[in-house]
């Protein structure tokens, strides 16, 4: 009887240990697949360096919400392009805008990102968002910044 217990315990532990390990492979293979989408997304649709997308994942990215990955086709069907701005902070200067998928669960939405890493995210709750809808607005608040608008379309004239 005393064996019979310690073979249980042993079979116990063993599966427990087997899963534990499994959760930290999938999140090293989650994190090397979310990886290689930006790095897809950074060099072939942004065609730049992926700085942008890599400083926009350590302020958004959430441990808790886990990964959304996509395929290089899924990005390249849905990239919308980028779009230049000026006269965002008053200087007569441009600046570039383009949409961003969800990389995680807890996004409810697209997002707006700038090549200026100065200014946040603007996530919305629409994944129906292209560049070309976003706008500049003159100083409203007079905090020295102009505004930013964005305009949605219907679902149906999404594409």
């Amino acid at each position: 009887m005393n064996n019979l217990n310690h073979s249980i315990l042993l079979f116990i532990l063993l599966i427990i240990l087997s899963c534990s390990n499994k959760t930290k492979v999938d999140a090293q293979n989650n994190v090397s697949e979310i990886q290689s989408s930006i790095k897809y997304f950074s060099d072939s649709l942004l065609m730049t360096n992926n700085d942008i997308l890599e400083d926009y994942l350590e302020k958004y990215q959430s441990e808790k919400c886990g990964n959304q990955n996509y395929t290089n086709k899924q990005l390249k069907d849905n990239f919308k392009g980028i779009k230049i701005i000026k006269n965002i902070r008053n200087n007569a200067q441009q600046d570039t805008v383009f949409v961003v998928p969800s990389f995680n669960y807890c996004d409810d939405g697209e997002s707006y990102v700038f090549y200026d890493k100065s200014i946040p995210r603007l996530l919305t709750d629409s994944y129906c968002c292209n560049p070309h809808n976003l706008f500049v607005i003159k100083d409203i608040d007079e905090d020295g910044i102009n505004e930013i608008g964005i305009y949605y379309l219907l679902f149906k004239l999404c594409k």
